[in-house]
């Protein structure tokens, strides 16, 4: 690593997984309607249902490749990382 970034997150395509979900319910005249109803729910709200789960699985990818991209290279932080490496760079 550079010294410049050493002790810093750097930036990762992985977190373009983060914007996917934000631009999928950004503009509800896409999926603003009540047809086609699944299991009596509108399909608004089983679109913005499925976002949700949708945004959490994302999410944990995103946080599970973090810290493995934290790990790699790393092998005295291998120890212990459940509890040390929380959004730690």
């Amino acid at each position: 690593m550079s010294e410049g970034r050493k002790g810093r997150c750097g930036w990762s395509w992985w977190y373009l997984l983060l914007l996917v979900q934000f631009v999928a319910v950004l503009c509800p005249p896409f999926y603003n309607r009540a047809e086609p109803a699944c299991i009596a729910m509108p399909f608004f709200c089983g679109y913005q249902l499925l976002w949700v789960i949708v945004g959490a699985v994302l999410t944990a990818v995103v946080y599970v490749r973090h810290i493995a991209l934290q790990l790699v290279g790393r092998p005295d932080r291998r120890q212990g990382y459940s509890r040390s490496l929380i959004f730690k760079c």
